[in-house]
């Protein structure tokens, strides 16, 4: 026979030339396992930021807690939240020590898979040209090594666990510190993660087959011990802490059914279609090894067995194959160990069989890592973790909530419990149930399977009056994405209590968006008295305009484009002066949606005829910062006068109140213009307005019919615009003597501005 296998010995210490070729592949290795991290830079899990959030209150003395009130243990991984207090308390910020702990655990992995088993334990060059190789050219351990969350770390502490379980002899009692550390590296499985006892589990039975005998299955019994103590230490402290047995995670994830056991059976399918190159040189690596010592049976067993475990709870809806990767890193030690053992156990009777093997062999190897690479890049799971960035969403508005009403500490409720919460630091509410026991423990009738977002109950958040609303993402946003906000959006007095509010942030990552607020009843609403109604200026970006920082305030942006606008303020009877402090601006009111007749530019005095409801727009010619908009009961004359109760069809106004010059660019609703709902406008011209022509600017999208009447003949008509279009649009058009009434009505469009918005005025 040309070859045969041999029964594996303890290697001795290779020369010292070897061992340097060793140290610098394995230094290149970890290079490109550093490069490849940096690829996927600068992700992070909205999850992580989460567990940061723990660990931040923690360490300014609220005790593991997620927000003020009742306790709850919305995380799984208390080791992790232990272990980034413990870097935060050294003043290290918490994202860099979550970042700088997942490198340390990927660089672990990588090293212990590096490393001979064998005493005297050494780097071996067939074992990093195999095994590390590998797993430093696997997306998952790349994305999760900088993801934030605890498996870059955790897949360390598995690899050195398992190198010290393959690295005890049969029968040969375990050295003390040997022993120490192993029961550290077991303590560390079970608190990392929930579910780290099924990576216990693995390892001790993997140490069973592999020698089944009464001393395997005493030492597996006495490893067993020190984590068991620690999850009834923890236990106990979650009964005591939190009232509860189990996680409030579990509650919200965990729970098994056959529609489960499909989903995690397709996750590991998807997975087979870029990762299957790791599954056959883990078949060849177990062929090699057939005859061998059988230490590589203990991280194979592992791995089957995070498998399963992994197809009963669903698979997983992270980026970048994030469970699978505690599945994943085992069999980089196999794939080492058979490497070393092709290298080191076959025997060649000719030289030149030995370097044609070897050449062979190094062709194989290179194809097989270049196919891997390239599977991994086209992965679209690890794509997602190069092109999920909607986090730092949370990065620059968390700061902005946080500038901007800190203080006044209102109540945010959110999807996405991590980056907003985190950067925001303001008393937050889980919208899907993960930090709330209420929302966790009352599923929604009917359901069947719930991997994370599926919980939710619009009846319980209504009573909790949130203040903000972010939907979705941590940008927020207009429309719901769960139950919760599908709920919550549908409850009748929603849009009584709430409105939106489109701001804009400066903060690193510049952000515009929109957000629910609480516009009654609230911190952040408006403050109503008997004698004066104060609005905030963030209120006046509702359909328009938008909020901005300015002097540290949050304040309404007012420009040509975007004047501010407030959608049905509430307002009683009476008579009210309408003023927006001291900023020169312009104020002007929607009578049940249609403009009100008035004569001044300047602030208003409003007559409810009854109460009611109007819209206010506040505009400037040039770029200006609202504070509030102050309603205040006068005596004066009104400008303008409203009747909810009555919707006129024809609405009748002089040609004096809309005179002034539109400006090409600005935005179609404005103050002195005219917006009416479905009907007629007659606009009378008058002696002083008689003019042969005259321009008009009109919302573009709409499409008008102009009739010029001299009582109750037509002297003429005119269609415009000629071709529609968004925006603002200008048109000229003649007059014909004698007309004294311009009737305008509305022959189609897009319908969101009804007849659209009207400027007129004389052209000489």
């Amino acid at each position: 026979m040309p070859y045969r296998f041999t029964r594996r010995k303890p290697s001795p210490r290779p020369p010292p030339v070897k061992r340097v070729v060793a140290v610098v592949a394995l230094g290149l290795v970890l290079l490109v396992a550093a490069a490849h991290a940096w690829f996927y830079a600068p992700f992070i899990s909205d999850d992580a930021l989460i567990s940061l959030r723990y660990a931040e209150r923690l360490l300014d003395g609220q005790g593991l807690t997620w927000t003020d009130g009742e306790r709850v243990e919305g995380y799984t991984d208390l080791a992790w939240v232990l272990l980034t207090a413990l870097l935060g308390a050294l003043q290290v910020d918490l994202i860099v020590a979550a970042r700088g702990l997942g490198l340390l655990g990927a660089a672990g992995a990588i090293v212990f898979t590096a490393l001979a088993p064998d005493r005297p334990a050494s780097i071996s060059t067939p074992r990093v040209l195999s095994g590390s190789l590998m797993l430093a050219l696997t997306g998952p351990l790349a994305v999760w090594s900088i993801g934030g969350l605890e498996h870059g770390f955790q897949t360390g502490v598995l690899i050195a666990a398992l190198w010290l379980v393959m690295r005890q002899q049969p029968n040969v009692e375990m050295p003390r510190r040997e022993f120490i550390a192993l029961e550290v590296l077991l303590v560390l499985l079970a608190l990392l993660r929930a579910d780290g006892a099924v990576l216990i589990g693995g390892l001790l039975i993997g140490n069973l087959v592999r020698s089944s005998s009464w001393a395997s299955l005493r030492r597996s019994f006495l490893w067993g011990l020190a984590p068991l103590a620690a999850l009834l230490v923890q236990l106990a402290f979650r009964r005591v802490y939190y009232d509860a047995w189990v996680p409030n995670t579990a509650l919200v994830k965990v729970g098994f059914s056959l529609a489960r056991v499909d989903l995690g059976l397709s996750h590991l399918r998807h997975w087979f279609a870029f990762g299957g190159l790791l599954l056959a040189a883990t078949g060849l690596a177990v062929i090699v090894q057939v005859r061998s010592e059988r230490r590589w049976v203990v991280p194979l067993v592992t791995s089957v067995l995070w498998a399963g475990y992994l197809v009963t709870v669903g698979g997983d809806i992270f980026p970048a194959w994030r469970q699978w990767l505690l599945g994943l890193a085992p069999l980089g030690l196999v794939i080492a160990e058979g490497g070393q053992t092709w290298w080191e156990r076959t025997r060649f009777e000719r030289r030149w069989l030995r370097w044609s093997a070897s050449a062979s062999l190094l062709v194989v190897l290179s194809l097989i890592v270049f196919n891997y690479q390239r599977a991994q890049r086209l992965d679209p799971q690890n794509k997602r973790g190069n092109d999920e960035r909607w986090e730092f969403e949370g990065y620059s508005l968390g700061p902005f909530l946080r500038e901007a009403w800190g203080p006044r500490e209102p109540l945010l409720a959110v999807d996405a419990a991590g980056a907003l919460p985190y950067f925001s630091k303001l008393p937050s509410l889980d919208l899907l149930g993960l930090n709330d026991r209420y929302i966790a423990t009352h599923p929604p009738p009917g359901l069947t399977l719930s991997t994370g977002h599926e919980l939710g109950d619009g009846a319980y958040v209504w009573t909790r009056k949130p203040d903000i609303l972010a939907m979705c993402g941590a940008g927020g946003g207009r429309d719901a994405c769960f139950l919760s906000g599908k709920q919550f959006l549908a409850h009748p007095q929603f849009a009584e209590k709430y409105q939106l509010m489109r701001y804009h942030s400066p903060f690193a990552r510049e952000l515009s968006g929109e957000l629910w607020i609480r516009r009654e009843d609230g911190p952040l609403g408006i403050v109503r008295g008997a004698e004066r109604i104060v609005v905030p200026g963030w209120l006046l970006a509702q359909a328009s305009g938008r909020a901005e920082l300015n002097d540290g305030r949050l304040r309404a942006s007012v420009t040509l484009a975007a004047p501010a606008h407030l959608v049905a303020l509430g307002v009683p009877a009476g008579r009210w002066r309408i003023t927006a402090g001291k900023t020169p601006v312009q104020i002007g009111v929607l009578c049940e949606g249609r403009s009100a007749a008035r004569s001044s530019l300047d602030d208003l005095v409003l007559e409810m005829l009854s109460d009611g409801r109007i819209d206010v727009l506040v505009g400037s010619s040039v770029p200006a910062f609202v504070d509030e908009l102050v309603l205040e009961r006068t005596p004066d004359a009104p400008q303008v006068r409203c009747d909810p109760a009555e919707r006129p069809q024809v609405l009748e106004v002089d040609a004096a109140q809309l005179r002034g010059a539109a400006v090409e660019g600005a935005y179609f609703l404005q103050p002195h213009g005219l917006k009416l709902s479905p009907g007629v406008a007659r606009i009378r011209l008058g002696p002083s307005t008689m003019a042969k022509r005259y321009e008009i600017s009109v919302d573009g999208n709409d499409l008008y019919l102009l009739r010029f009447r001299s009582g109750d003949e037509v002297l003429g008509d005119r269609k415009l615009p000629e071709r529609p279009a968004p925006g603002l649009t200008l048109q000229q058009f003649e007059v014909p003597a004698g007309t004294e009434v311009i009737e305008i009505e509305v022959s189609g469009g897009d319908g969101s501005a009804s007849i659209g918005h009207l400027v007129l005025f004389e052209t000489q």
